[in-house]
């Protein structure tokens, strides 16, 4: 295992649930204490987080390569480029060091070693799912998204309703076993059990199981 951070690509179509699911998995990940973070593909081909007239926007528009952008609660880095999107391993260097998982949501990129939650609404996306996003069938450990609140449908895949705490710790669970990170606190794999005296100042206290927001069908 090397200390490169492990992908875990949430992939759907649009109103599929995959930011909830992106939002769920998460924070059952951080609650375990490892160190995550995100990367969220926009499917726009034209998107900036730059505003026109503001400052930031003057800077790019003057020349610069980067701008990063200082708040008291937030640091930003705007990169510009022509082009496409970049790819996973163009953008690597940006993930601060330590990070065990990084968890995209919406990303294409079928070349990156990556393990795919595949969101959908119905039994009837998963072939147009897999065409449109360019999903490897191979890379496929789970299926999560609106679709778990309808039923499991004939899909020969695990199925998790990431809103049920017992089914999104299976899934992380699921995970965490593919991958092979060692729980930052030492404990076993399975749901959070109160383990005494070891646990972990920053994971959540024993018995605890984060809260995910509903199901909001919308976004990418």
């Amino acid at each position: 295992m090397t200390g490169q951070p492990h992908l875990i690509n949430v992939i759907g179509l649009k109103k599929s649930g995959k930011t909830t699911v992106t939002e769920g998995i998460v924070a059952s990940l951080g609650a375990r204490g490892y160190r995550v973070g995100t990367v969220k593909s926009m499917v726009q081909s034209v998107f900036s987080l730059d505003t026109e007239g503001k400052d930031t926007h003057r800077h790019g528009r003057a020349g610069a390569e980067f701008t990063v952008s200082l708040s008291l609660g937030e640091t930003v880095l705007l990169q510009r480029h022509d082009g496409g999107r970049r790819g996973i391993e163009e953008i690597s260097h940006l993930f601060p060091e330590g990070t065990q998982y990084v968890v995209c949501e919406g990303l294409e990129d079928p070349g990156a070693p990556q393990l795919q939650v595949v969101c959908l609404r119905d039994p009837e996306d998963m072939e147009r799912t897999v065409q449109v996003r360019m999903v490897d069938h191979k890379s496929i450990i789970c299926l999560s998204g609106l679709i778990a609140l309808k039923g499991k449908g004939k899909l020969p895949y695990p199925l998790f309703n990431i809103m049920e705490p017992s089914e999104r710790e299976e899934l992380v669970d699921l995970i965490v076993e593919r991958t092979g990170w060692p729980d930052p606190a030492g404990r076993p794999s399975g749901p959070i059990v109160d383990h005494g005296e070891d646990w972990r100042p920053g994971v959540l206290p024993p018995g605890k199981i984060p809260e995910v927001p509903p199901m909001i069908h919308g976004g990418e």
